[in-house]
């Protein structure tokens, strides 16, 4: 799953919030799919959660390597978000390396 990840990143330019979500939730949905499968759990209810879930673990999962994709200067976050808080990559890179990540990388982090 995490191989994936690695490879949407890296292959495609997220420029929408909804990329990022996209991108969540198929890393993660996918296994919680096959649980229900192998239960013979055929409900939709049940399907609907296990999306919602999957793109939360998945975003959580983003969060969780942000130290990496900064160190390896993987673009995790979409343009949207950027260009709405008026930053770069570059910046908010310099930020992360020098220890000192200003107001703007924490505004895009909670949103």
């Amino acid at each position: 799953m995490l191989y994936y990840q690695m490879y949407y990143m890296e292959r495609q330019d997220m420029k929408y919030i909804r990329d990022l979500e996209i991108m969540a939730e198929n890393t993660r949905s996918l296994q919680l799919f096959l649980n229900l499968h192998l239960l013979r759990i055929d409900s939709k209810d049940a399907y609907m959660a296990a999306s919602y879930m999957g793109r939360c673990a998945g975003l959580c999962n983003i969060l969780l390597l942000l130290p990496y994709y900064f160190q390896n200067q993987v673009k995790v976050f979409p343009d949207e978000l950027l260009e709405k808080h008026a930053t770069r990559y570059e910046f908010l890179w310099d930020q992360i390396h020098a220890g000192k990540p200003e107001e703007k990388f924490y505004d895009i982090v909670l949103e």
